[in-house]
């Protein structure tokens, strides 16, 4: 179909006009431009396609007892796992139970999505723009190169042991940037938005591998059975050999999660006996409070949805999702009135720029103002 036959399909939709035919029609057209920009995420079976063509916006009621209290909170689930913006009609998609389209909400201001970007602090203090920084070799210390590739990440190179294991190097991501860098002992290491990792650069050396995480990360360990890899962020010590897992330590989180994709780690309290450590195993999120470790099984999948580029929410309330989209979007969010009676669930990628993710959110009866880059957030 060229874009004027899609277009008047998309009419006809929204008017509720649209014949059965024309419906597969659109549906088949749909799928195609999903498998194009999402080829890693596309669905195999026709059902589940048409699931992910659709947002559905489901309303019920659920009751939360608390201590001489029980109240109605609504639960507003955005399902079906894909929001689409078609740029030549100005539609956003979502079904509800009266299958119809809302047109875009127009925003006076917009806020384009993060980008890849980070600042190398290197041991001597010089600090490094890597988004602006030329590819290739960028700094040579005691032995160790440092470099950046074509495709834009960062990687170490250990070609003496003139180092010192006080020779540090900190990696830093704003809001509104990720990076990837590969260790000085070729683990691999992907941040989310305003994080920071911290390692020695004589990381692939004899001795204990040990970084610092502040913020969220996902890391493929390069295995070492003489060398634990051990990981300290927000309270906890974790120690691995050569796994894949992802940690979400920020410091504005109520609870520090560490969600393991392959291999074994084991997680602690920092402070704590080691025997009082939890061992998980793959599909296993451990979870940090002020009450101790507690363990669950999870879909691993979820915890790295931000990797994958999309936002992935499970229930959650309003602040929960802000602080994602204030990280991401590089933007402060203000509250205006009571929100706490709503959750949010469904998937959202995160290359739509900010007024498209609101559009979406919209559907929870929730109003929002940009100016700026603050975000203004009322019932």
């Amino acid at each position: 179909m060229n874009k004027i036959q899609v277009q008047e399909l998309l009419e006809k939709f929204g008017e509720g006009r649209a014949t059965e035919q024309e419906l597969r029609l659109l549906e088949h057209w749909f799928s195609k431009q999903t498998k194009l920009n999402h080829d890693d995420r596309m669905l195999e079976n026709s059902a589940e396609v048409s699931q992910q063509m659709w947002m559905e916006v489901y309303h019920a009621t659920a009751p939360v007892s608390k201590p001489n209290r029980v109240k109605l909170w609504p639960r507003i689930a955005v399902a079906a796992s894909v929001v689409f913006v078609l740029g030549i009609s100005g539609y956003l998609f979502f079904k509800n139970q009266e299958t119809k389209v809302t047109p875009l909400t127009t925003f006076a201001t917009d806020v384009a999505p993060g980008t890849s970007g980070a600042t190398l602090t290197l041991a001597n203090g010089k600090k490094i723009k890597l988004q602006n920084a030329a590819k290739g070799q960028l700094a040579n210390e005691a032995g160790v190169l440092i470099n950046k590739t074509a495709e834009g990440k960062l990687v170490y190179e250990l070609k003496s042991s003139g180092a010192e294991a006080e020779d540090i190097n900190t990696l830093t991501t704003a809001k509104g940037e990720t990076f990837e860098v590969r260790l000085p002992d070729g683990s691999l290491v992907w941040l989310n938005a305003e994080s920071s990792i911290s390692y020695a650069a004589t990381l692939n050396n004899k001795g204990l591998r040990q970084v610092k995480l502040d913020g969220e990360a996902y890391f493929e360990v390069a295995h070492n059975a003489e060398r634990p890899f051990r990981v300290s962020s927000k309270g906890q010590l974790i120690e691995v050999l050569g796994t894949k897992f992802n940690i979400n330590a920020y410091a504005d989180e109520p609870a520090t999660t560490t969600t393991l994709l392959q291999g074994a780690v084991k997680v602690s309290k920092q402070g704590a006996p080691g025997k009082d450590g939890i061992r998980l195993q793959p599909g296993q999120q451990s979870t940090l409070t002020k009450n101790g470790l507690n363990l669950s099984n999870v879909n691993p999948e979820n915890a790295i949805a931000w990797k994958k580029g999309y936002f992935d929410f499970k229930a959650e309330n309003m602040e929960s999702v802000m602080r994602k989209l204030s990280r991401w979007y590089n933007i402060e969010v203000e509250y205006q009135g009571d929100l706490s009676n709503v959750l949010i669930e469904g998937e959202i990628p995160r290359n739509t720029s900010l007024s498209q993710v609101l559009q979406v959110l919209k559907a929870a009866n929730i109003n929002f103002t940009i100016t700026g880059r603050k975000l203004i957030v009322s019932p």
